[in-house]
């Protein structure tokens, strides 16, 4: 019996002693000590790899967020921390710990990069829409110049569909339907509005002979008084192209119109011109055939 207990103390020694060394961080000097005879263990390739691992896993102790906040309490903590981390290992356990370390780091740098990459696609996807809002409103203006309304009014919406917050695509749909519906208006009321005895010719002045002129008269058969009549006189060569055209302004009710009494049309009147009076047009072609043309409204609004 007391051969065998003999023999259980004697292998207790034994494997104690062939224990791997461990570091001690129950203070600086063990500490020191206890890494270099840990160190001194270690193969001569495994040194700098023991070495490099010491770092990494005392500076994953290290909060590097804030290091110009950091106060004589916050580094006495963090030094606990890192003896706390390295206390008890091997060299094996502290190299291994370090890959851990830099396996996380690894990956939350991965994700970190990723969360990047994906913010940078949405900054270039409002880029982009921006930039197609900003076309879209450019060439909603552009077919407003043309009278395009309906073409106008699609590309308001579809920039208002990417920009539910777009003031000018919200103000272009706004004034966009506004004139829509006062184009029908006025597309309707323009069978109201006759005109009629067009005389298209040449007259003698004081001044000058056989100059290019026109006359005619409007009538309002509608309800509604109408504060300016435009009408354009299309000049026509012998075989009947269109080689000019003049507009007029019969009825303009406007501060800088001096003319005709600068009243509106009213419903059911008439207007024309003075007896004897006629409108001359001062850019006819030489190729105009005298009196081959014809006359259209062009535009009017109400009053």
């Amino acid at each position: 019996m007391k051969q065998i207990k003999l023999l259980g103390i004697i292998l207790s020694l034994i494997l104690t002693g062939c224990g791997k060394p461990t570091i001690d961080s129950s203070s600086d000097e063990k500490l020191k000590a206890s890494v270099e005879k840990v160190k001194a263990s270690l193969p001569d390739e495994q040194k700098e790899k023991f070495e490099e691992a010491i770092q990494v896993v005392a500076f994953s102790e290290m909060d590097l967020s804030s290091p110009f906040a950091a106060s004589q309490a916050d580094t006495g903590a963090t030094e606990r921390k890192m003896n706390e981390a390295l206390d008890g290992l091997t060299a094996q356990e502290v190299i291994d710990l370090a890959a851990k370390i830099e396996s996380e780091r690894e990956i939350e740098r991965q994700k970190e990069e990723k969360e990047r990459a994906l913010r940078e696609l949405e900054r270039e996807k409002e880029r982009e829409q921006d930039r197609k809002v900003r076309e879209l409103l450019s060439l909603a203006r552009e077919l407003k110049k043309d009278n395009d309304l309906m073409e106008a009014l699609s590309a308001y919406k579809e920039a208002l569909a990417l920009d539910g917050d777009s003031e000018a695509a919200i103000d272009g749909i706004e004034e966009t339907t506004e004139e829509i519906e006062e184009f029908k208006e006025k597309k309707a009321y323009l069978g109201s509005i006759d005109l009629y005895d067009f005389e298209a010719s040449t007259i003698d002045t004081y001044l000058e002979k056989g100059i290019p002129a026109v006359k005619f008269k409007l009538k309002n058969n509608g309800n509604r008084s109408l504060s300016k009549v435009e009408v354009t006189v299309y000049l026509k060569d012998e075989d009947g192209n269109v080689i000019a055209e003049e507009d007029f302004y019969p009825v303009l009710v406007s501060d800088f119109n001096i003319f005709q009494g600068n009243k509106p049309l009213k419903a059911g009147y008439i207007w024309e011109l003075e007896r004897g009076k006629w409108y001359t047009i001062n850019h006819a072609p030489s190729e105009w055939k005298v009196g081959n043309a014809e006359v259209k409204i062009t535009d009017f609004q109400f009053e």
